[in-house]
């Protein structure tokens, strides 16, 4: 050290200040030997294959190699006496002499490295070596093949003959021969790499290894005999490092070797980092030199040569517990060199930490230069550091808070960085609109004289069972006074036919209906006006209710007008008992079959007397809400047309028939859902009329406002759960840019936590309550069973009383009926949605232009300007360079876009930890907070708009995640790359200099900038991993039926990865002047919708495994939960299902990543065992839960209560 300190013209000396913190980073490895019981002189192992080989190079004769008749032939054209003819003799001779040519001199180094190989690692090894290097040299030999192009074909021939006469055999691989046939050194071996990998586990650490071996032929014959081992082939994963010389005039016959690599040096490396190789044989060249992580430990198969290379390979032992073991052969002298060296590098250490030692007095030095002055010292308060970052006052970059910088905004800082508030499951709100209310008592019109606008007059489409759907059509005439006696006569009409169905729901003497119905053909129907004229007179005569006044009893009804067969509704007794739809009437009499199920009908009747005819009914349609449209049958036609109506008999003496006309029970069946869609569509005009009179959202058409203010519940065709699901990534695309033009110096950090309050749940149901807009909000649900007519004068409701609940009713109303009370509990969460599902709708309507409006009416705390306006003011934050990065113009290819501004595309490209920048350029962070929505908005439209799709918000969910979650986006950034070209000067075969063509892949992500040697080794590992993986991936991407989920979780890459493709986006948004076409484009050409598209079209399985096993759990009720367990440098994933373990898989710990990776390996093995992927078994099943039985309710009006 000394003479290192002489040269130097310096002292070294250890670092004394904070020497103890910095030792808690140094690990000196465990130093262990391994003594092994080397070969015995008096038997040597011996090995058939090299015994041939021995045998053929011993036989061989120099006179017939090419070389030599090469050189006699030179020498016959040589002048004799001149110089090149002494020269070409003394060549010639020393071969002869020698036998050095290419062919024996090769052939012999063959033989003594295989002899060498048989005695240090046993029969087999040494089997498998000439077994293979034949095999190898036989290719590299034929005359067609140009493997090592600097052998001649000449010598080639020669050595093709010499080889072709050594007859070996391939090793046996099974493994009582490998075990029998490995020398002691190898078995030794083995036993200290297993017993280094138990101590590793014990400390649940995963176990690397270095073997360091002096012969590149060693390290080849090792490697593969340590892979078929049967105690090691399973434990490890081996890989070889050599040297990595590429000299094409290298001239030796085991030059042949080079190719038996199975991995390049750099793929070795690569695998060895993040863990897919646990063991490396390597020669010296992984001494020094190369980027290779520290290693658990470090095992010497050769002894180090000299002191540089024992000091070098114990470096890479680096890691906390790590060892390094040397193995001594019993007897050996070697280990007296060993100890010569401990011995002085204790010196060496004594001497460089002697704080006595005095410094080396540089000449050039200043005299009057004190050494304490060069110490400064710099204390960082890290409590009050780290009491302010957990105050939230400091970001993730421990920078301070913005309001420190914008004094202005201290307070809309402080709010800001408050958690977002908790959403109120619900909310009391006023009831529904009632649009059929006239809103002044006093007008001299009736209500339905108000024109109700329907888009080309047509009204709503009926879907009647066994029939095809029913179109209708409304048009306004003119306005009927109060005055017209048309009024009474239709008031007359419209109760019949109510009060025919709907009767049990309704009050005899209340005929104030909101609409009143009269056909145009009325003084036509002479034949029912005489039957109900009939009826009448019955009524009056025998003092019947007035309940009855429509129901005739059958058998008297019969005998008076002949038993008619043009009756439509039946019911089997009086009070409104249960309807029938008519058949005919029958005079035969019964079978006994029929005769006992009729009198089991009538049971409660003990001596029934059974009269003819008889009525043959059928039951009424249970279908009473014709709006919707009847789903397809699963069953098959054959059996639909199996399925028969069984016909019902009916007593006459015991039945009433319903005196309506075929085309009067058509309109009272019908009218019900007539009247509901006429309901719907006037509660939008109100809102429109009202709420948004004076807006923009007047304009919007009123089938999407109709859309956008139902909710699921209401259980009619369309609800608003699809234009929610488009207004929440549109809300959020138009509150991002306001926020990000409002505060130009936030971080990502701020804008996303202010973005959250602006559109959280919370924020939209209380705006939504201070507009009063959940008044339009429909919300009840026709349910044909229990409608019953609106009325001008009175509030009447019917009441459903569940068991054990109580219903409080007030206010006297007509009839001594009471109201309902006034006011509702509705879910925010709906009131939030429908504010949502607005926003969509006008951006459907009148694009981003009218969304913006839309979303501006409701205010969100946000200040608003227009999106062209917000993108102008950001432009103009953009500084503008002189000097850009070279990478940039290949970025600019891979996405097919040429930058107006660099400066955009630089800070895109920006870590947080980038240095060299001139321009103070910020980092990516707050471009990818604009990528983000503007890519959710891209993808939601397209998913929204798929032909012939239409996505539920769970499916659109679903396939959106799949390409804009930050693995799949990660891989997109792995992926994308440029050729370049990269043609340099060089030799060709020929020796002569030429421009040698040449290409590079420019890699998306190599052009990141950043500082960070974090960083830097995140890039490679995962560039390792994609290698490994992307060929999986796009075969999956490409044409397989489930997303790749499992490999893509398996690249673990960071998120830098991600934000880089989402910053990228943002940019060219702002650089386009927001033109979503131009952003389309790019997110086409870097792969991201043509794969959407192909998840669209192919209806790829995009559904997350541990999604799918949670959604399985809650339809079933189960308690699922996840255990992870951590031993031996592994961590284990458990699947509990209530509390029983059902599966459980096993990965090699590498950090959370890792963990992540394992939960999702035992979810989808969880998925296999319950076969969650079985036909039928789809997202849409998995939602629903299991169905539960419902309890009963009671329909209330008055004093009489019906079950």
């Amino acid at each position: 050290m000394l003479t290192i300190e002489e040269n130097l013209d310096s002292t070294i000396r250890a670092p004394q200040r904070h020497k103890e913190e910095l030792v808690k980073f140094v690990h000196r490895p465990v130093f262990r030997h391994v003594l092994f019981n080397g070969s015995n002189p008096m038997s040597r192992p011996f090995s058939t294959n090299v015994a041939t080989l021995s045998a053929v190079v011993g036989s061989l004769d120099i006179q017939k190699d090419p070389y030599v008749h090469s050189l006699r032939s030179q020498l016959a054209r040589a002048m004799k006496g001149s110089a090149d003819y002494h020269r070409i003799d003394q060549k010639l001779s020393k071969v002869i002499q020698k036998e050095d040519s290419f062919t024996h001199k090769g052939l012999r180094d063959f033989a003594r490295t295989a002899d060498a190989i048989c005695q240090d690692l046993g029969v087999w090894a040494a089997d498998w070596y000439v077994w293979e290097v034949i095999q190898h040299a036989k290719r590299a030999a034929n005359p067609f093949n140009n493997i090592i192009s600097t052998w001649k074909n000449s010598e080639k021939a020669y050595l093709l003959k010499i080889i072709e006469s050594i007859v070996v055999s391939p090793v046996s691989y099974y493994p009582d021969d490998i075990v029998e046939e490995c020398s002691g050194k190898v078995t030794a071996l083995i036993e200290t790499l297993l017993a280094e990998k138990l101590d590793a586990e014990a400390e649940n650490e995963a176990y690397s290894a270095l073997v360091f071996v002096q012969r590149r032929d060693t390290v080849l014959a090792l490697a593969e005999l340590l892979r078929s081992h049967p105690f090691t082939m399973d434990q490890f994963r081996f890989g070889c490092l050599l040297g990595t010389s590429d000299s094409s005039y290298r001239h030796s016959f085991l030059d042949i070797t080079r190719f038996m690599l199975k991995d390049s040096h750099q793929d070795t490396l690569d695998d060895f980092k993040i863990g897919l190789k646990s063991v490396i044989i390597s020669t010296a060249v992984a001494e020094e030199g190369i980027d290779i992580q520290a290693c658990g430990s470090v095992i010497r198969w050769d002894l180090p040569p000299n002191m540089a290379s024992w000091a070098q390979s114990r470096g890479r032992a680096r890691k906390k517990r790590s060892t390094y073991t040397m193995m001594f052969e019993r007897g050996g002298q070697d280990r007296q060199n060993v100890l010569k060296w401990q011995e002085l590098e204790r010196q060496m250490v004594a001497l460089y930490n002697d704080p006595l030692r005095d410094l080396v007095v540089n000449k050039f030095q200043d005299p009057g230069w004190d050494k304490d002055d060069e110490v400064l010292e710099f204390r960082v308060p890290s409590t009050a550091y780290k009491a302010l970052y957990d105050a939230g006052l400091l970001n993730e970059q421990l920078l301070p808070i913005t309001s420190l910088v914008e004094p202005h905004l201290e307070e809309e800082v402080k709010e800001m960085l408050k958690d977002v508030e908790q959403r109120a499951g619900f909310a009391n709100v006023s009831l529904q609109v009632d649009p059929w209310k006239p809103q002044d008592t006093q007008q001299s019109t009736c209500c339905i004289s108000c024109q109700i606008y329907l888009p080309k007059n047509e009204g709503p489409i009926l879907y009647q069972p066994g029939q095809p759907p029913i179109p209708t059509y409304l048009k306004y005439l003119h306005s009927v006074e109060l005055s017209d006696e048309r009024i009474e006569q239709a008031r007359t009409y419209t109760k019949m036919l109510f009060w025919s169905l709907n009767g049990s729901r309704m009050v005899w003497d209340n005929d104030d209906f909101a609409y009143l119905f009269l056909p145009l053909n009325i003084d036509n129907d002479d034949l029912w006006k005489s039957r109900r004229k009939w009826l009448s007179q019955h009524n009056k005569s025998t003092g019947a209710s007035n309940a009855d006044e429509y129901f005739a009893n059958a058998q008297k009804f019969g005998e008076a007008f002949s038993y008619p067969t043009d009756l439509t509704l039946v019911r089997n007794g009086f009070q409104f008992a249960k309807g029938y739809r008519f058949v005919r009437w029958r005079y035969d009499s019964l079978n006994e079959e029929e005769e006992l199920e009729l009198r089991k009908y009538y049971s409660r009747f003990e001596e029934l007397e059974i009269t003819y005819p008889l009525l043959v009914v059928e039951p009424l349609p249970a279908r009473s809400n014709f709006l919707v449209p009847i789903p397809p049958s699963k069953h098959k036609e054959s059996d639909l047309a199996a399925k028969v109506v069984k016909s019902i008999f009916l007593l006459p003496s015991l039945s009433a028939i319903t005196l309506l006309s075929n085309a009067e029970s058509q309109y009272a069946f019908l009218l019900p859902s007539i009247l509901r869609s006429l309901t719907c569509s006037m509660t939008v005009s109100s809102l429109c009329n009202t709420l948004f009179a004076a807006t923009p959202l007047n304009n919007v058409s009123p089938s999407l406002l109709l859309t956008a203010v139902t909710t699921p519940v209401s259980g009619e065709r369309t609800n608003y759960q699809r234009l929610e699901t488009l207004g929440d990534c549109v809300l959020k695309y138009i509150a991002g840019i306001q926020i990000m033009a409002e505060y130009p110096l936030w971080h990502e950090g701020y804008l996303t936590k202010r973005k959250d309050h602006a559109v959280s749940n919370v924020r939209l149901a209380k705006e939504n309550i201070k507009r009063g807009l959940y008044r339009w909000i429909i919300r009840d649900r026709m349910l044909g069973k229990k409608w019953k007519p609106n009325y001008i004068t009175t509030d009447l409701k019917i009441v459903e009383v569940k068991k054990n609940e109580r219903y409080t009713l007030h206010s006297e109303g007509v009839n001594g009926i009471k109201r309902q009370k006034k006011e509702q509990e509705l879910s925010t969460k709906v009131l939030a949605d429908v504010v949502e599902s607005l926003i969509g709708a006008a951006y459907l309507h009148g694009g981003f232009d009218l969304g913006y409006e839309c979303a501006k009416f409701f205010d969100l705390g946000l200040k608003w300007e227009p999106i062209p306006t917000r993108i102008q003011t950001l432009l103009s934050h953009i500084k503008h360079g002189d000097e850009y990065p070279s990478q940039l113009s290949d970025v600019e290819r891979i996405l097919g876009y040429i930058f107006q501004r660099k400066q955009l595309l630089i800070e895109a490209l920006t870590h947080a930890s980038y240095e060299h920048d001139s321009h103070n350029t910020p980092s990516y962070e707050r471009l990818e907070f604009l990528g983000d929505s503007v890519l959710d908005i891209v993808v939601t439209d397209i998913l929204y708009h798929a032909p012939g799709k239409n996505y539920s918000p769970g499916h659109i969910h679903l396939r959106r995640s799949s390409v804009v979650n930050g693995h799949f986006l990660s891989y997109i950034c792995l992926s994308l790359s440029t050729i370049t070209d990269a043609t340099m000067p060089g030799l060709n075969d020929a020796g002569m200099i030429t421009l040698l063509p040449e290409t590079h892949d420019i890699r998306l992500w190599q052009c990141l900038l950043h500082s960070s040697p974090r960083v830097l080794e995140d890039q490679r590992n995962t560039a390792v991993r994609f290698k490994h993986l992307k060929d999986d991936i796009h075969d999956a991407l490409a044409s397989g039926g489930i997303f790749p989920w499992a490999d893509l979780i398996r690249l673990q890459a960071p998120k830098f990865f991600s934000d880089m493709v989402e910053s990228l986006i943002g940019a060219v948004f702002l650089d386009s002047a927001g033109n979503i076409d131009t952003v389309r484009s790019v997110i086409a050409k870097i792969g991201i919708l043509p794969i959407l598209e192909r998840i669209i079209k192919d209806d790829v399985d995009v559904l997350h495994p541990v999604s799918r096993l949670s959604m399985w759990a809650s339809r079933h009720d189960k308690k699922l939960g996840y255990r992870f367990e951590k031993e031996k440098g592994k961590v284990t994933c458990v699947v509990m299902v209530d509390g029983k373990e059902e599966c459980r898989c096993t990965e090699v710990y590498h950090g959370r990543a890792s963990q992540e990776e394992v939960k999702f390996m035992a979810a989808e093995l969880a998925i296999k065992i319950f076969h969650l992927r079985d036909v039928d078994v789809n997202y849409t099943l998995l939602k629903k839960r299991a169905p539960r039985r419902r309890e009963k309710t009671i329909a209330e009006t008055g004093t009489n209560a019906a079950v």
